[in-house]
């Protein structure tokens, strides 16, 4: 067995690192509270994106200056709850306020007064016709500098001169505020667009797409303490039982993850304890009230002799809690621990508060669940109508507590037990491959499969040079052009960087060595994308492994006839026209259009050379449009041009059939004129 590099153990802890960060906290900022991982994250942005697309189906979205991970939700009563600084959940209200305040912050302007946006959040609601507890009032003003400091935090409003929380303080305060409005556009993740109302909102974001069950499973293992297989599909049920110790492994790959696998679900586990936002144990007054009362109930409700079947135990997956029972122990633990470890008040004067927030919180960490007897003879009736040949289901009651048991020919097994002897079986069999097979492989890999990608590589550098040197020959009318660059990632990690070095010659030329080399980096991103989503087939682990266009980026820049030798990049800021920003983007199709179409020639020579130009040259000025046309012709382009306003009958362009079509709203149907156009005459053909 080779032991991994140096290079490759620090590859993988910096690529942990960042992806738990993003987990933990899916917006990341250059200047926020974890600014010192945010080079980790630029550094490996393609690798992240490509993991969490294919793990867990969530788009990651990484800027110069933040990084959003835009997760999906797991349907109601399932999100993770925003709280104010005390630790009280937020209120729906003080969801409007947030949800209302973004809506003015994407259109806002870069700094305004507090003032204004407490009017413009007013504004907003009156216009989406949201009643808001009144602003006026003490618990209006707490609320709405609650979701004023919740953007705060995560840095959409940047107080400039004093702070939001000056609302609530002072009747006439007033503050600086800056706003962000590329994150407060990016805050949202879920599909606002396309939902009807708040649960079409909460069903969309909760649909795993194409991944089915596949990504719903996992996002459950990541967003919740615990997965209990009796709370999913029996399809979910299947594939997580099928698949749980390879899942296992990728997670621990990925995110550094230990997995829990029992009888009555799976739950990932965090040594480090940063990837949860529910403790148990905890500080505060419900954690440890929670945590005393599962205490007692274990007590009281325990079997006797609880363990695992293997070694003599009875494997217990739930205990029923009595009428009353939590109601008499939580008593218990007010009287006996309530005035001396300090706990709310309010707690201590509302039994019911308490006993509320206890039972919300062991829900929320999945260790209460509502259970009856008819639904636990449903899932056995289910277990046993679904089990193989060979095997049968039993349900037994020991002591008040229901006990699901295999049988087969040589008696009674634990779930569990049978579970694991059927996943080992299955995997023995998934990874018998001869050493023969193994060596086919091996050279298709670094040999035909090499070398098509070699070539693939080798073609788009000489594609790009056509390019420019087609791009070379055009220019607008003021006398701008473009260049294009074509290269490598500059946080490519180093096996791409390795493999694009070795890829650059095909395996004829290279030595033993390099082929070795070449072998091991393919190796090692291919089984990067098998940890990353092992029940894909092996064919989407090598297109997601070898996709060299994911290795490389296109840089575009503007050349000047007036200033040779100087180029600038083009971005938003180049300081161009919109007209002109178009004029370019058009040198670039045509030149790219024209370079396809001549490297086709060598095995095509009749290809056509056509492209279609949909609302042609839209916000060009008019006299740029006969200069387009020539560029068409000058590159031996055949185009279709559809538009409202041009006939194309520029002196530029030699010959063109021209079809205008006319619409009377009172008839149906659609009248054609089809004209020729010489480059000097318009005539009409026919009609």
């Amino acid at each position: 067995m080779t032991l991994p590099s140096a290079h490759d153990v620090s590859l993988a802890t910096e690529r942990r690192t960042a992806a738990r960060l993003l987990l933990a906290h899916p917006l990341v900022t250059s200047d926020g509270p974890h600014a010192d991982l945010f080079p980790l994250v630029r550094r490996h942005a393609d690798w992240l994106v490509g993991r969490f697309q294919q793990v867990l189906g969530y788009r990651l979205l990484v800027d110069s200056s933040y990084a959003r991970l835009f997760k999906a939700g797991l349907g109601a009563r399932s999100g993770h709850r925003l709280v104010r600084s005390t630790g009280t959940p937020f209120t729906p209200h003080t969801y409007a306020c947030l949800a209302l305040a973004l809506s003015v912050l994407v259109t806002a302007p870069e700094q305004l007064l507090l003032s204004q946006l407490v009017a413009d959040i007013r504004a907003a609601a009156a216009d989406a016709d949201v009643e808001l507890e009144e602003t006026g009032r003490a618990s209006g003003k707490r609320t709405l500098v609650a979701a004023l400091r919740q953007l705060v935090q995560w840095g959409v409003l940047i107080e400039t001169h004093g702070h939001v929380g000056v609302i609530a303080q002072e009747a006439d305060g007033e503050a600086l505020i800056t706003v962000d409005r590329e994150l407060a556009r990016v805050v949202v993740a879920g599909p606002l667009a396309q939902s009807r109302d708040g649960a079409d909102l909460v069903r969309r974001a909760a649909d795993p797409g194409f991944g089915g069950p596949r990504t719903y499973v996992r996002r459950m293992l990541v967003e919740t303490p615990v997965v209990h297989l009796d709370e999913l599909t029996d399809t979910e049920r299947d594939w997580l039982r099928t698949r749980q110790r390879r899942e296992a492994h990728a997670f621990l790959e990925l995110l550094s993850l230990e997995t829990e696998i029992r009888a009555e679900g799976v739950a990932l586990v965090d040594p480090e304890g940063e990837l949860t936002d529910l403790h148990l144990p905890g500080t505060g007054t419900v954690a440890q009230a929670s945590l005393l009362l599962v205490e007692r109930l274990v007590e009281r409700l325990g079997p006797a002799e609880p363990g695992h079947p293997a070694t003599g135990g009875v494997l217990v997956v739930g205990v029923a809690v009595p009428d009353g029972a939590v109601d008499e122990l939580l008593a218990e633990l007010v009287a006996g621990y309530g005035q001396r470890s300090g706990w709310q008040r309010g707690y201590l004067e509302d039994p019911d508060a308490l006993r509320e927030a206890v039972l919300d919180l062991l829900s929320r960490m999945r260790h209460r669940e509502e259970v009856s007897d008819s639904l636990l003879l449903k899932r056995h009736t289910a277990l046993r109508d679904q089990l193989a040949g060979g095997y049968d289901a039993q349900l037994d009651e020991h002591d008040g507590v229901k006990v699901c048991r295999l049988l087969d020919d040589h008696g009674s097994h634990d779930v569990a037990v049978v579970g694991e002897r059927i996943a080992a079986e299955a995997a023995a069999a998934r990874g018998r491959l001869t050493e023969r097979e193994s060596d086919v492989f091996q050279r298709f890999l670094t040999g035909e499969l090499g070398d098509h990608l070699s070539a693939q590589v080798i073609t788009a550098t000489h594609l790009v040079a056509a390019l420019n040197d087609t791009l070379k020959t055009v220019r607008t009318s003021h006398g701008l052009g473009v260049e294009l660059v074509w290269k490598l990632n500059e946080d490519a990690d180093a096996d791409v960087r390795v493999a694009v070095e070795l890829l650059r010659s095909p395996s004829s030329l290279r030595t033993r060595e390099q082929t070795e080399q070449l072998r091991d980096v393919t190796q090692r991103r291919i089984e990067d994308a098998r940890r990353a989503d092992p029940s894909a087939g092996y064919t989407a682990h090598l297109r997601t492994a070898l996709d060299y266009r994911s290795w490389f980026t296109f840089h575009t820049f503007v050349v000047e006839d007036a200033a040779p030798g100087r180029r600038r990049k083009l971005t938003g800021r180049t300081g161009l026209s919109q007209g002109e920003q178009r004029v370019l983007s058009y040198l670039v199709l045509f030149a790219a259009a024209s370079a396809h179409f001549t490297s086709l020639a060598d095995s095509a020579p009749h290809a056509p050379r056509l492209i279609l130009l949909d609302d042609a040259f839209a916000k060009v000025d008019e006299p740029t449009h006969g200069r387009l046309g020539r560029i068409l012709v000058d590159l031996d382009l055949d185009f279709v041009l559809t538009s409202e306003r041009l006939m194309g009958n520029w002196a530029e362009v030699p010959s063109l059939h021209i079809y205008e079509c006319l619409r009377d709203p009172h008839v149906r149907g659609v009248a054609t004129l089809h004209y020729t156009w010489n480059g000097r005459h318009r005539r009409l053909a026919s009609a």
